[in-house]
């Protein structure tokens, strides 16, 4: 989404660079909300319900982002999209570390690697962009990956203690 926003509003706003550079500033201020407010909200809400609830976040904001064309509603959706996402990597963790507790080594390297993996799906989403010649690819491939995600989260049993 930090490289996204700015592009979406390039090419729907017609912004340059610079007024497009805003969109990696709603970036960073929703995605530090995000992770204070999960802080919070943690205390009161299982990781499992958290995980769930985010993920529908993420989902209803970057599928309307497919369709957003004015700034506002540009920059509303990416923020919403990266509040949602903002603390997604270290519940998925608490998750299976609870769920697992025998086996840390092993969870976090599994862990480690899914960090080097996710350096991989910006690589899709330049390809889709390419491919497609628009953002729009790129949309594509996070959806790709958020619906995996929501599918971690209603369709996988987490077995926790």
């Amino acid at each position: 989404m930090n490289v996204l926003t700015p592009k979406l509003m390039m090419e729907r706003c017609g912004h340059t660079v610079q007024d497009a550079s805003l969109g990696s500033s709603v970036y960073f201020a929703f995605r530090t909300l995000g992770v204070f407010v999960s802080a919070i909200l943690l205390t009161s809400f299982s990781e499992t319900k958290y995980f769930r609830i985010h993920i529908l976040i993420v989902l209803v904001s970057v599928s309307l982002l497919f369709f957003a064309m004015s700034e506002y509603l540009i920059l509303t959706l990416a923020g919403m999209a990266c509040f949602g996402c903002s603390s997604i990597f270290a519940v998925i963790c608490a998750i299976v570390l609870k769920s697992y507790p025998n086996r840390i080594s092993e969870i976090s390297v599994l862990m480690m690697a899914g960090i080097c993996g996710r350096a991989f799906i910006p690589l899709l989403m330049g390809v889709g962009a390419d491919c497609i010649g628009s953002q729009t690819g790129a949309l594509a491939i996070i959806i790709a990956s958020v619906l995996y995600l929501l599918y971690c989260a209603f369709g996988v049993a987490f077995k926790m203690k």
